[in-house]
């Protein structure tokens, strides 16, 4: 956030303030085992990064069922093909008319156009291709109403993009003008070592298979809008890692998420983001891992309806900004953990919180909050464990504070006299300062609040609290 605000024009209920706490890196959220993660190194030509999973090497063939229904096929080893619609000039491969398309081997300073006309459909079916531009994209969309990019099962497949110039129009090793769509029960791997890996001027759609993206720029790139339904996506990027950023229509600038389990690390410098949409970023299922970024979610809307999310940031996690409406930051829904190093949930505007579960820790500098926003905070609903070293956190609502903080790992419940639970979580870093925030807690009540195991009766607070940084705590007992 550009602008902070002071707690004495906070027109809000209530405020947690953060005091001193140590921090073990980690982005595990309750019921989220994440896979033991031993980075292995992308280099490319500009950036060096590290991702969770291994980024493929060697093409590898699978089922060739999807041969029989192409009306063309090419092999680029031999750069020969058969049937109509394609055509090879040296090593660039030309696909002239609509239908599904078959490709094996592997070629080299090589390239495949798509230039079929504004009303055409294309399918490329990828099996055991390896393909290596010197120049430009490696797979290059001219012309087509869409183009649909799909890897047959079990197989394994890399595209390599050329040198890019910054005047160029073409953006990336795979570069489209118009709708771009990846599904399929394979691998892809696409390799932008001069720019970014994925561009399309209109719509990117992922819809199946598994696609890993490596970037010297931004990873996946969907000027118009980007939809993930499913499959495994893994990106490693210097910028962006997912990016919608068109900014001259109203209904575009658009990300969501609606399933499939997506990993993506980018630079820790200022304005990289993991995913970043000019207008809207929506996410409702799936499982999305931040592992390295700037800022972690962007954009002018956030609505987090779904999914399981984690994000480690060094400046905000999740960060409502822009000027096109109010920015605001909604949350109905979901599991979502984070550590940031900035701000936590931080919005230039609204924030808007009536379900889920949220886990957000920070560990910054004293300028900085859980949760910090500039507008109107409404918490309806949901859980809410936070804390961290940040000035503190403003919720509309009570709040119990656990007597002792946490520790990484340890296991949080907040029940009340009743014995019925309230609240319960596993804290994913430590923290000196920390507070929950639920529906069912009432200011004045007693709660049992129990941290790895240990129970203590608190009484909840609410109401401004000011100039505590690890102090005591107004409406609370110590």
């Amino acid at each position: 956030m550009t602008t902070k605000k002071t707690i004495a024009t906070l027109a809000l209920a209530g405020v947690l303030v953060i005091g001193g706490a140590g921090y073990a890196v980690t982005q595990q959220s309750q019921g989220d085992n994440q896979t033991s993660q031993t980075a292995s190194s992308l280099s490319t030509k500009k950036t060096n990064l590290a991702v969770t999973t291994s980024y493929p090497t060697s093409a590898k063939t699978g089922d060739a069922s999807g041969k029989v229904a192409a009306k063309g096929t090419v092999n680029l080893s031999k750069m020969t093909t058969s049937g109509e619609g394609v055509k090879v000039s040296g090593k660039t491969v030309t696909i002239s008319k609509g239908g599904t398309y078959y490709f094996t081997g592997t070629a080299t300073d090589a390239q495949i156009i798509v230039d079929a006309g504004d009303k055409e459909a294309v399918t490329i079916i990828m099996n055991g291709v390896d393909l290596t531009a010197s120049q430009g994209a490696a797979i290059y969309e001219k012309n087509a109403d869409k183009t649909v990019i799909e890897t047959a099962a079990n197989s394994v497949n890399l595209i390599d993009g050329g040198t890019i110039a910054d005047t160029d129009e073409v953006k990336g090793a795979i570069y489209a003008t118009h709708d771009l769509t990846f599904k399929g029960d394979g691998t892809l791997a696409v390799n932008g070592d001069a720019k970014d890996a994925v561009y399309t001027k209109d719509d990117l759609k992922i819809k199946s298979g598994t696609l890993f993206a490596k970037a010297a720029n931004d990873g996946l790139v969907g000027h118009d809008s980007v939809h993930i339904t499913d499959g495994t996506v893994n990106v490693t990027a210097k910028d962006d890692a997912i990016e919608s950023n068109q900014d001259n229509d109203e209904t575009k600038g658009l990300v969501e998420i609606k399933g499939g389990d997506i990993t993506v690390a980018t630079g820790t410098e200022s304005g990289n983001h993991g995913i970043s949409a000019e207008r809207k970023l929506v996410i409702s299922g799936g499982k999305v891992k931040v592992t390295s970024s700037y800022e972690g979610l962007q954009a002018n809307e956030i609505d987090l309806n779904g999914g399981d999310t984690t994000i480690s940031s060094t400046d905000d996690a999740v960060n409502a900004s822009g000027s096109y409406t109010t920015p605001i930051l909604n949350i109905t829904a979901g599991k979502l953990a984070f550590l940031a190093g900035g701000d936590g949930l931080d919005s230039n505007g609204d924030v808007k919180i009536s379900g889920g579960t949220i886990n957000a820790m920070i560990n910054s500098s004293p300028d900085n909050e859980a949760v910090d926003l500039d507008g109107t905070m409404t918490f309806t609903g949901g859980t809410l464990l936070y804390g961290g070293t940040g000035t503190g956190a403003t919720f509309d609502g009570a709040y119990v504070k656990l007597p002792n903080g946490v520790k990484t790992g340890d296991a949080v419940k907040v029940s009340d006299e009743s014995g019925k639970v309230i609240a319960t979580f596993t804290a994913n870093a430590d923290g000196d300062t920390v507070a929950v925030a639920a529906t069912g807690i009432t200011a004045g009540n007693s709660y049992q609040v129990s941290v790895a195991g240990t129970t203590t009766a608190v009484t909840a607070g609410s109401g401004l609290t000011e100039g505590m940084a690890g102090g005591p705590m107004g409406g609370m007992p110590q």
